[in-house]
C-alpha cells in the first residue's frame, strides 16, 4: 500500500517507520495494527506513536497521535529519534545533542569523583571509553549540527584529562613559558601549544592519541555517508523513494559516483561537499608547507570520494593520512623553530609508540598511581607536581624536573 503512493516502511527490534502520503500512512498503520494483534497478539501503543510533519499535522490525523518533537526555547520543534540519530529541524537536533552531552558530562563527573585516588585509572576510561561514546552521533549527524555539541565535549574531556594529571594543560600560549606554541600557516593547527598537539597526535606517533570530536566530525561524516547512502537505492535498496535524490551510487561510475547526490542540492550534498572541502584545504595547506604533492585518498575529486568502497573504510585511510601529515607539519615546524636547544625540538624526534606504552597502559600493583602525572607531566614538558610548588634552584632542578648542569653525571644520564 505505501509503496504503491511513494512511500515505505522499515522496522527493526520493536520500532518500525512509516513514510508516505498522510492518508495512506494512516490506513497503513491501522492495517498494521489489526494484522499484528490478530496474528501475534500484539498490540501498537498508540501512546508511543508520533506523527511527523514539518509543518502542522494533517487535517484526518487520528486524534490520538501526537506530533513528534519537543519545545525548545519556547518554540514547538519538530523532531524524532531514529536509532539513536535525532531528525528534524536544527533547533530540535541541537537540543537533542546538548542532552547526550550532558549524559556523557555526567559520567565524566562520576568516573572523576570515583576514581580520584586512581588517576591512571581515570586516564584509561577517558582514553578508552568516554571520548568513544559521541561517535555514532559523529557520523550520522550533520556537521554543522553536531559542532556546537563537539565543542562542549572537547571542553569537557580536556578537563577531565587534567583531572587524571593533576595539572593545569595548556592549549594555547596562556604565558606560562613552557607551552611552545609552532606557528605554522595552517588554519586549524596554528598557534596550539605542544602540549595540545602530542595529546592529539596517535600513540604511533609518540602521542596520547585523544583525538578532538571537533576535528574529527568531517571525516566522520564521510564514512556515515559511504556506508549508509550507496544502499538506498538500486537493487534491494532500503530507500528506493530517495533513488533521485541519492542516485544508485553502487552502479554509478566511480569516477562520479557522488554526482546525482551532488547536483541535487540538498542538505546532505551540501554538508558533504562542505566536510570534504574542509579536509582537503587541511591537507593542501598542510602540504604547501612541507613543499610535497597532496597525494592518497585525500586528494580525490568530490564526486568519486572513497574510489568505490562502501564499507566506511574510507574513514580510516582519511584519518591515517591527516594524522601522517600533522606529524611531519610538526617535525618540520621543530626543524623551523628558533631556539633549537628547547627541549620538544629535540625530544619529540624519539617519541615512539614502544615508549608512549608505559603512559597508555592498565594500572597494576607495581605502576602505583601517585606516580602517573609525574609521568604525564614529564612527556608533556610541564611543571611537574613534585617541583611545580618549589622555588627553582639555579644549577639544580627546575620546575620541569630537569637537573641542572653541576648534577649532570654518568649516573643521571
Amino acid at each position: 500500500m505505501l509503496t504503491r503512493s511513494g512511500g515505505l516502511c522499515r522496522f527493526g527490534n520493536d520500532d518500525g517507520y512509516m513514510l508516505g502520503p498522510p492518508d495512506t500512512v494512516f490506513r497503513s498503520l491501522r492495517v498494521f495494527a489489526e494484522n499484528v494483534n490478530n496474528r501475534c497478539g500484539l498490540k501498537l501503543q498508540r501512546s508511543k506513536t508520533e506523527v511527523f510533519s514539518w509543518g502542522e499535522l494533517p487535517p484526518d490525523t487520528p486524534l490520538d497521535l501526537k506530533r513528534a518533537g519537543c519545545v525548545v526555547n519556547g518554540t514547538f520543534q519538530p523532531g524524532f529519534e531514529c536509532y539513536g540519530i535525532a531528525i528534524g529541524t536544527s533547533e530540535f537536533v541541537r537540543d537533542y545533542l546538548h542532552l547526550k552531552v550532558e549524559e556523557i558530562v555526567e559520567s565524566v563527573r562520576s568516573s572523576c569523583q570515583l576514581l580520584k585516588e586512581d588517576l591512571q585509572a581515570l586516564w584509561i576510561i577517558l582514553s578508552r571509553s568516554i571520548v568513544h561514546k559521541f561517535g555514532y552521533h559523529l557520523s550520522l549527524q550533520y556537521p554543522s549540527d553536531v559542532t556546537p555539541a563537539a565543542e562542549q565535549l572537547d571542553r569537557d574531556l580536556w578537563a577531565m584529562l587534567e583531572s587524571a594529571t593533576g595539572l593545569k594543560i595548556p592549549r594555547v600560549d596562556e604565558g606560562s613559558g613552557f607551552e611552545c606554541c609552532l606557528n605554522v600557516p595552517i588554519q586549524d593547527l596554528s598557534q596550539l601549544s605542544i602540549q595540545e598537539w602530542i595529546v592529539r597526535l596517535p600513540v604511533r606517533a609518540g602521542g596520547l592519541g585523544l583525538r578532538s570530536l571537533v576535528d574529527t566530525s568531517s571525516v566522520a561524516f564521510i564514512g556515515g555517508l559511504e556506508m549508509s547512502l550507496p544502499f538506498f537505492g538500486g537493487e534491494n535498496g532500503v530507500c528506493t523513494p530517495l533513488e533521485n535524490v541519492v542516485g544508485n551510487i553502487r552502479g554509478s561510475n566511480l569516477d562520479s559516483r557522488w554526482q546525482t547526490l551532488v547536483q541535487s542540492g540538498c542538505r546532505t550534498a551540501v554538508e558533504f561537499s562542505q566536510s570534504w572541502h574542509r579536509l582537503q584545504t587541511d591537507a593542501r595547506d598542510c602540504t604547501n608547507f612541507l613543499g610535497t604533492a597532496l597525494d592518497g585518498v585525500i586528494a580525490v575529486d568530490l564526486l568519486a570520494v572513497g574510489e568505490g568502497r562502501t564499507d566506511g573504510s574510507t574513514r580510516s585511510l582519511l584519518t591515517e593520512q591527516r594524522e601522517r601529515l600533522h606529524r611531519e607539519v610538526l617535525s618540520r615546524a621543530l626543524e623551523m623553530h628558533h631556539d633549537q636547544r628547547a627541549r620538544p625540538v629535540w625530544a619529540i624526534p624519539q617519541f615512539d609508540k614502544l615508549s608512549q606504552a608505559w603512559l597508555l597502559a592498565l594500572p597494576s600493583p607495581t605502576s602505583a598511581p601517585p606516580t602517573f602525572p609525574v609521568r604525564y607531566s614529564q612527556r608533556q614538558w610541564h611543571h611537574t607536581c613534585a617541583c611545580r610548588h618549589l622555588p627553582v634552584v639555579v644549577g639544580l632542578v627546575n620546575q620541569l624536573g630537569q637537573l641542572g648542569p653541576s648534577l649532570i653525571t654518568s649516573e643521571t644520564l
